[in-house]
């Protein structure tokens, strides 16, 4: 009878240990391989769009040129401590899979969002640094000697 207590205690602490080994593996995961930064994650309410992911496999010349990203769709839920969303369409009525995997969606942007980040982006990358500026005499010359040789070949 001792043995079988003693089998029964094994078992539980076992089961216990497990699942602290479990919890560790995610607490180092979540802190060092995210699939999205804090400013990318996704939140209720956030349009979406999923992956196609059934014939994916299949590569003949129909399904090359068909769209693979499918939506916009919205996140009605997102239970604590997981990577799976609950979508629904725009109309309210939810997708027709119970949950969706985190790696099978992206973030919808609409296209006033993309416009207003990619005139942000533009204005960032064409602005001259302070350096450039400063040797503008230089370039004065240059432009001189370059007028100077079409006004030659005239």
């Amino acid at each position: 009878m001792r043995q079988l207590d003693e089998r029964n205690l094994t078992i539980v602490k076992a089961a216990e240990q497990l699942e602290a080994s479990r919890q560790a593996n995610k607490d180092w995961f979540d802190a060092h391989r995210r699939m999205r930064t804090e400013d990318q994650q996704l939140n209720i309410g956030d349009l979406v769009l999923l992956h196609q992911t059934v014939g994916s496999r299949n590569h003949t010349l129909v399904m090359k040129l068909q769209d693979r990203w499918i939506g916009p769709y919205r996140i009605i839920e997102k239970p604590p401590n997981s990577t799976f969303y609950k979508l629904a369409e725009l109309d309210g009525t939810p997708y027709k899979d119970a949950t969706v995997a985190g790696n099978r969606i992206k973030k919808f942007f609409k296209r006033s969002e993309l416009d207003t980040l990619r005139q942000e982006l533009h204005d960032r990358v064409v602005e001259p640094p302070e350096e450039e500026e400063e040797r503008g005499d230089g370039d004065e010359d240059g432009e001189m000697a370059a007028v100077g040789m079409d006004e030659d070949f005239l």
